[in-house]
């Protein structure tokens, strides 16, 4: 009797397991993203595409080669067709740089610690694209801008709309290179709609500069 005892039950297996399993997940859970001011954020990640994300190649002297060019314009270009991974730097149809000129209509924080700024046409004509703000130094100053257009009360975090919302929607020109973000082409990199509103181009400006 006292052996028996000891000897492991298909329920005692199975709380086992239930535990390793909730222990591993919690291991690998993502850490909470903070966002502590315009300029700080606490438990940010971001791996994808890292290094073409945080280019800091300021634009040409005197704006020369920047091409003019509309959100419209800008979401009815195709996809970039092979040739890119999360893990691929900035392709040569990456070097190009371009200034845009919308209308602001939604402002998003990111877990990445990026700001993720949606441009339309001031004319209403349809398909929007994505401006990205990182963090760092070099974007410190338009992050404070961007956030002062929000009613943001610090500290906050991505999905909580009851602290963050867009308030003015103002007309802006950016300038940076052209970026087209895999991570939003649902593998199916000849698209340039996102899988998740197809009102957006999956080519955006990423980063702002």
């Amino acid at each position: 009797m006292g052996n028996s005892l000891l000897r492991p039950t298909p329920a005692l297996i199975g709380l086992a397991l239930i535990i390793c399993h909730t222990a591993f997940a919690a291991s690998r859970a993502k850490p909470v993203v903070t966002f502590t001011s315009p300029c700080t954020c606490e438990g940010n990640h971001g791996v994808s595409r890292w290094a073409a994300k945080t280019d800091l190649a300021e634009p040409p002297p005197g704006n020369a080669n920047i091409k003019p060019i509309t959100p419209s314009q800008m979401s009815a270009w195709q996809g970039i067709g092979g040739g890119v991974t999360q893990r691929s730097r900035r392709l040569i149809a990456e070097e190009n740089w371009f200034s845009v000129t919308g209308r602001v209509e939604t402002v998003r924080i990111e877990d990445d610690g990026d700001l993720h700024i949606v441009l339309e046409n001031a004319n209403g004509q349809p398909g929007g694209v994505v401006v990205e703000l990182p963090l760092g130094p070099r974007w410190c100053e338009m992050r404070k801008t961007v956030f002062s257009w929000t009613n943001a009360r610090f500290p906050i975090s991505p999905g909580r709309e009851d602290k963050f919302a867009l308030v003015q929607h103002p007309i802006v020109t950016v300038i940076g290179k052209a970026f087209y973000d895999i991570d939003h082409s649902g593998n199916d990199t000849r698209s340039n709609r996102r899988n998740y509103d197809p009102s957006l181009a999956v080519w955006e400006i990423h980063p702002d500069m």
